[in-house]
């Protein structure tokens, strides 16, 4: 007997919903056009309008129900078997994180089953044929058999095939190995050729890819690589030597192949993932990139999953590798199986100096340093040669740099992080003239950029003239900068300081908060939500005024008086009504600012709640320091970070050094004592001296820039930018003062 129309409708309705979801799928959630991904979740889309299409003719409409039914099924236990299967994969690879991404996968395969599984099983049971018990659980049976079995291989693809090697051999030939330092003007060894091995690295022959330099036709030095194999670890330690006492000049690298891992398509997440940035390098065939060379050409840093978040950038993306292998410039178009025919292998890199020593590297960096006052100071020193050597005349600080070409760029470029790097250089540099020089240079490219409304200036870029608003966060970090370096510079910048202080008391909210934004044209504040980074910033250059005014009241600057009623309003907010309580219980945002207010503000304006809001901040992000309890690489430990899979950034482990500095001051002033805190600023530091640039890092580096001392954005993205020295550099010399008291 036929069914009325009515029980046919909402069935259709819901698998025409179901129909739209896949639609938004096919194509929005691949990465590129006409994936298997994409072709399916159409061809499911266009079965979904079946129904709706047959709903009132109950024979047509019970064929086109079964039918979408069954390709929803099969395309669910499909992606449950995928999703296993990279679930696994990244689990065993990663550890820690790898376990928590595979749950967000799992995850968005729960979602999944929300939109297909209730509707399908809807549809086969009221309109569907009525298939025997026996069939149905040999169906089910077989199914998840299949989706554990997908997870079971992934387990096992991880675990790369061993290939002979001996580390540790090669180790004791390379020190026999008399190096001679590179003459005058050699390049470092960074290439982007790859190396072309005899045989395929497929663990049948001990393999090593060596970067030396080679002298050309014209007695010009250049950077080559060489693929070198054996039968056996040994034969290959004695073809390294003998290879490498030929090329003798400079530093070499060797990195000793110890496993390699045929890959193969899983999930286009997880093949983004599938090679580790720092360990692992990459085959195709007989042609090869050690790990350091895809760091340094920026391999892992393919995916962008939030536009609006530009420094959560991971993954590599297998076309880029494979047309850098072939020595291509564009990547051919993307498919599902991009990675088939590339072989993850696993290294051992050992660095032969021209001084003699033998180097293990660890993601380009060699054992980590201990964390004492006077590795503290060489650090500092560097990092503010660096910053030195980063000044051009007009007082402006490079801005991104390339450490491998020399490349600079000065896109995005940002007065905050200018004002930033010369408090940094007048905090912690050295007293010295060089030092003195560079930061009144620096306050001076600073000064040029301020935009006059009536009494008030602030600082704009570009064309401040032009300029119709003027921001609260270049001109509060400006205002720290300029009054942090007064001792240096004297009082040459007071008229100055003084249009800033106006500015900034004319943005202060009654309720102490800050507006975000000034109309130039009438000097009259624009309303809108506090912006993140400035309101510390605020506070900040707030207490420094009104210290100043106390020591100085005759100055040209606001009373002390009422600069201090403007600092108590504002720490009041901060510490109360800015950050609601429920939350405050959870989480902070980025509030490092505040603390560093707080430490300077302990002479002359002791505030508790505002102080303890930094303490509270800083003991919330103590928990986001990663260490040997979080089961991530050693590498990692220190860094501020989510685990093995987004690396730490250097700037965000380096800000946390500079708050926790900040906060201890505060507890001690206080009369509290926090372990917890100290241990963390231990771990955050230990982190930093370890991934500076220095000379044996630096194998690779241009001659052309100085980049010694300079701190990249993270282990998989090797760009240097000067924000990412300035905070490190802070946190190293504030660290060094709360832990071991001041250099002297």
């Amino acid at each position: 007997m036929s069914d009325r129309l009515g029980s046919r409708l909402p069935l259709a309705l819901c698998i025409l919903a179901e129909g739209g979801v896949f639609a938004w799928a096919a194509a929005i959630l691949p990465w590129a056009s006409w994936t298997w991904f994409s072709i399916l979740t159409a061809a499911l889309a266009l079965a979904c309008l079946g129904p709706i299409a047959t709903v009132a003719t109950d024979r047509w409409f019970r064929r086109t129900v079964t039918i979408q039914a069954v390709a929803a099924l099969a395309f669910f236990l499909y992606c449950a078997a995928r999703v296993f299967h990279g679930a696994a994969y990244l689990a065993y690879l990663y550890g820690g994180l790898g376990r928590g991404v595979a749950a967000g996968l799992c995850a968005a395969l729960a979602v999944l089953a929300f939109v297909t599984v209730p509707t399908s099983l809807w549809g086969l049971a009221r309109f569907g044929p009525r298939p025997r018990r026996r069939e149905v659980a040999t169906g089910v049976v077989t199914g998840v058999a299949a989706v554990f079995a997908m997870a079971g291989s992934a387990r096992a693809e991880a675990a790369a095939a061993e290939v002979p090697a001996d580390p540790e051999a090669l180790a004791a030939a390379l020190a026999h190995d008399g190096r001679s330092p590179a003459p005058a003007g050699a390049p470092g060894l960074f290439t982007r050729a790859p190396s072309t091995c005899r045989h395929p690295v497929d663990g049948t022959q001990a393999t090593a890819l060596v970067a030396h330099l080679v002298r050309r036709a014209d007695g010009r030095r250049a950077a080559e690589t060489t693929c070198l194999q054996a039968d056996d670890p040994a034969e290959l330690a004695r073809r390294v030597e003998a290879h490498l006492s030929v090329h003798d000049e400079g530093p070499a690298v060797v990195d000793v192949v110890t496993a390699a891992d045929p890959l193969e398509p899983v999930l286009p997440l997880v093949d983004g993932m599938a090679v580790r940035p720092g360990f692992d390098g990459i085959c195709e065939g007989t042609r090869c990139l050690a790990p350091w060379q895809l760091v340094a050409t920026e391999q892992f840093v393919a995916e962008r999953p939030l536009p609006f978040v530009p420094e959560l950038r991971f993954g590599f993306d297998p076309r880029s590798v494979r047309a850098a292998l072939e020595g291509r410039i564009r990547p051919r178009p993307r498919t599902d199986d991009a990675v088939r025919g590339l072989t993850r292998v696993e290294t051992v890199t050992l660095l032969a100096t021209d001084d003699g020593r033998i180097v293990r590297l660890v993601r380009g960096r060699g054992p980590r340093p201990p964390v004492e006052a006077s590795r503290l100071d060489r650090a500092v020193e560097a990092a503010t040669g660096h910053i030195l050597s980063a000044q051009q005349p007009s007082g402006r600080f490079r801005y991104i740099l390339d450490p491998h070409t020399g490349a600079v760029r000065y896109g995005g470029f940002s007065t905050a992080r200018q004002a930033g790097t010369t408090l940094a250089l007048c905090e912690v540099g050295a007293r010295s003239p060089d030092v003195d020089a560079a930061a009144a240079r620096a306050l001076g490219y600073l000064a040029g950029l301020e935009r006059r409304a009536g009494d008030v200036g602030g600082i704009v870029y570009p064309a401040p003239a032009r300029a119709r608003r003027i921001p609260l966060g270049p001109t509060a970090l400006s205002l720290v900068a300029f009054l942090s370096c007064r001792d240096r510079v004297g009082d040459a910048f007071d008229d100055t300081i003084a249009r800033m202080a106006r500015f900034l008391l004319r943005m202060a909210r009654e309720d102490g908060g800050f507006h975000p934004v000034m109309d130039a044209r009438t000097a009259t504040p624009i309303p809108g939500p506090d912006p993140l980074y400035a309101g510390g910033q605020a506070v900040f250059a707030l207490v420094l005024l009104e210290d100043l005014a106390r020591r100085e009241p005759d100055g040209p600057f606001p009373s002390a008086d009422e600069l201090a009623a403007a600092t108590e309003r504002s720490m009041t907010y901060f510490a109360t009504t800015y950050w609601p309580s429920f939350l405050r219980t959870f989480f902070f945002l980025e509030e490092n600012w505040h603390c560093l207010a707080a430490r300077a503000a302990l002479g002359h304006h002791r505030h508790d709640a505002y102080e303890r809001f930094c303490l509270d901040y800083v003991t919330f992000k103590r928990r986001l320091v990663l260490g040997p309890t979080d089961r991530v690489d050693p590498t990692l430990w220190g860094g501020y970070g989510f685990g093995n899979v987004i690396l730490p950034h250097n700037t965000g482990s380096a800000g946390f050094g500079e708050a926790v500095s900040a906060a201890l001051a505060v507890a001690r002033a206080r009369g509290e004592v926090r372990p917890d805190l100290e241990a963390g600023l231990r771990d955050v530091l230990g982190f930093l001296l370890a991934r500076q640039w220095n000379e044996d890092a630096c194998f690779a580096c241009t001659k052309t820039v100085p980049v010694v001392g300079a701190f990249s954005e993270h282990i998989a993205s090797p760009h240097v930018r000067i924000d990412y020295v300035q905070h490190a550099m802070a946190a190293m010399g504030h660290g060094r003062t709360v832990l071991f008291g001041p250099p002297s």
